[in-house]
């Protein structure tokens, strides 16, 4: 088992890798080399970013109906759970329509970041009491 602390280098370094991947693909080389990418990278992205923002979504739930939740709380898995979707739905529409493409992958990336500041918020403020 994981202590906290590995828990959460894990997740900031998933965290950072969504953030770099999303990025890269929204570059001009990115773009190009979408298209090309095998539809069995296609076939993974849908089905891990589908169950990572399932998961995140049923943990957000969670979190709110827990008595130390609420809103605030949940606000952290809900952007991953956005995120994560975000990226499936990315690959979804592979081939059909770019422009969309990069609509969606510049969500996944707003969510990502405003996860990152809901974390440090949290951070701060735990380390504050």
């Amino acid at each position: 088992m994981h202590r906290p602390a590995d828990n959460r280098h894990i997740q900031n370094g998933l965290m950072w890798l969504a953030i770099v991947v999303s990025l890269a693909l929204l570059t001009p080389w990115g773009i190009e080399h979408r298209h090309s990418l095998q539809p069995r990278f296609a076939l993974v992205a849908v089905v891990c970013g589908t169950l990572s923002g399932a998961a995140f979504l049923v943990k957000g739930v969670l979190t709110i109906s827990s008595r130390r939740g609420g809103w605030r709380a949940a606000a952290l898995p809900f952007c991953f759970a956005i995120s994560s979707l975000l990226i499936a739905v990315t690959f979804l529409w592979a081939g059909h329509d770019p422009a969309a493409q990069n609509y969606t992958l510049g969500g996944a990336v707003l969510f990502m970041i405003a996860a990152i500041v809901l974390q440090q918020r949290a951070r701060e403020r735990s380390e504050s009491q």
